[in-house]
């Protein structure tokens, strides 16, 4: 298991459940800045390739982060968020809006920095049919939006 010096006398697990009793404890700033310390980005990579998966447990790990991260570590939110959306449409659609930088124009936008064309095509396919796919009236609303802004 990795783990990420928190403070002096302490070590955060990279867990879902650590992470988040971590932010409970510290507040969303420093464990973002503990994830991405001194511009090594290996822990804070390792993180967002997990919630990418859209494991519910990770999309909780984002939703708390959320607030503590700055320019960079929101793009790469939103870019792992968006990455995320065609494996659990529910969860990556329960975040939007949580923050002002989690919108349906960002995440909902293939946000990507210089895709391939074939990625690209590959990823917007699989998306569009994850939220035609998806039937909660929980999300509907969310849905809708998001697919209108997938289809432009």
């Amino acid at each position: 298991m990795l783990c990420v010096p928190a403070a002096a006398s302490e070590t955060l697990a990279l867990t879902p459940q650590a992470i988040t009793k971590y932010v409970d404890e510290h507040g969303a700033q420093e464990t973002v800045k503990n994830l991405y310390q001194d511009n090594d980005t290996r822990r804070w990579d390792f993180v967002t390739h997990k919630m990418q998966s859209g494991d519910a447990r990770w999309l909780g790990v984002a939703k708390k982060i959320a607030e503590g991260t700055d320019a960079g570590t929101s793009e790469d939110l939103v870019i792992t968020l968006a990455i995320a959306l065609p494996r659990n449409p529910k969860g990556v659609l329960q975040l939007i809006g949580t923050t002002n930088f989690l919108s349906y124009e960002s995440v909902c936008n293939a946000p990507f920095i210089e895709p391939t064309a074939a990625y690209l095509k590959n990823y917007l396919q699989k998306t569009r049919q994850a939220l035609k796919k998806l039937n909660d009236p929980v999300v509907e609303d969310q849905r809708i939006k998001c697919l209108s802004q997938i289809e432009k």
